[in-house]
C-alpha cells in the first residue's frame, strides 16, 4: 500500500524525518521522500503555505497510485480546550469562513481515533491568510475547532483523484496566542524555511524574539508528537490494510454551507 502524506513546510516534517531513513526523488518536478513503515511506502511531500503551493504539489504527484492522502502539520487553535501539542483529526475542512466544506474520509477518521492519542473534532477551518492574532481566531472559532492553510485544497484534490483522504493536524499555538510575524513570505515554493528573511524581520522588531522562541518549542513539540503518531497510524494501516477494502474508504462530494 502507498500513503502520500503532505506538509506544508520542513519543520513539520523534520522530526520525522530524523525517526527514519526518507530516500529523496522528484515527481513532475515536486520533491519527494520516501520510506517504507512496517507494509506501507510512504510519500511525503513538502508543498509550501497556502491553497496555490498545496494544489501546485498535490496534483503533481497524485498522478502516482496512492491508496490514501493524509494532509499533515500544524494549526493554530480556535477554541479554548485544545492545547499546543494536541492532535486533531478533523471530520470536514472548510474554506475560509462560512464556505465550501469536504469531508475526511470516515473510515479513515475512525482507523486514526484507534491508535489514540488523537482527538476527532468536527472541523479545521482553511485560511487564505495567516490567522496570526487571538481576535482573528475568536471571529473564526464558529467555523472550526483549528485553523490552517491546506488541507481543504489537499481533500479537494484528493477526491478529483479518487484518493481517500484525511486532514490531522498538531496545534502549534493556543486560541489565545498571538504569532508573532506572518511566516508566509519566509517559506519558498518548496516548503522551506528562508532563515534570511526571518533574521531581517527580527532585527526590524527583536521584541518579539522571546515570542518567537516559545512558538518554536511549541511547534517543535507538536512536530515530534505528530511524527510519533503518523509512524504509528502507518503501521496500522499496513496492518488493517488500508483499512480491509476499498469499499470501507467512500468518496464524499464537497457540500456548500452557503
Amino acid at each position: 500500500m502507498k500513503v502520500l502524506v503532505t506538509f506544508a513546510v520542513e519543520p513539520e516534517f523534520a522530526p520525522w524525518r530524523k525517526l527514519r531513513k526518507f530516500v529523496a526523488t522528484t515527481v513532475n518536478g515536486i520533491t519527494v521522500y520516501s520510506s517504507e513503515v512496517g507494509g506501507t511506502t510512504v510519500d511525503v511531500v513538502l508543498t509550501g503555505m497556502g491553497a496555490a503551493n498545496a494544489r501546485r504539489a498535490t496534483e503533481a504527484v497524485l498522478s502516482r497510485s496512492y491508496a490514501i492522502c493524509i494532509s499533515a502539520g500544524f494549526a493554530g487553535a480556535l477554541k479554548r480546550e485544545y492545547r499546543a501539542g494536541d492532535l486533531l483529526a478533523a471530520t470536514s475542512v472548510q474554506h475560509a469562513a462560512g464556505g465550501a466544506v469536504i469531508e475526511s474520509n470516515p473510515a479513515l477518521v475512525a482507523n486514526c481515533l484507534n491508535v489514540g492519542g488523537i482527538r476527532k473534532v468536527p472541523a479545521f477551518l482553511t485560511s487564505e491568510t495567516v490567522v496570526d492574532t487571538a481576535q482573528d481566531k475568536a471571529a473564526l472559532a464558529e467555523f472550526g475547532d483549528a485553523v490552517e492553510m491546506e488541507s481543504f485544497t489537499i481533500l479537494s484534490v484528493a477526491e478529483d483523484s479518487d484518493v481517500p483522504a484525511i486532514a490531522i493536524r498538531a496545534i502549534s499555538d493556543r486560541f489565545d496566542q498571538e504569532i508573532p510575524m506572518d511566516f508566509s513570505d519566509s517559506v519558498d515554493q518548496c516548503g522551506h524555511i528562508l532563515k534570511r528573511r526571518i533574521a531581517e524581520k527580527i532585527v526590524r522588531d527583536p521584541f518579539k524574539i522571546l515570542t518567537l522562541i516559545r512558538l518554536g518549542r511549541q511547534s517543535k513539540a507538536a512536530a515530534e508528537r505528530l511524527s510519533q503518531f503518523l509512524e504509528i497510524y502507518m503501521a496500522r494501516l499496513s496492518a488493517d490494510e488500508a483499512p480491509e477494502t476499498a469499499s470501507h474508504l467512500q468518496k464524499h462530494d464537497p457540500v456548500s454551507t452557503q
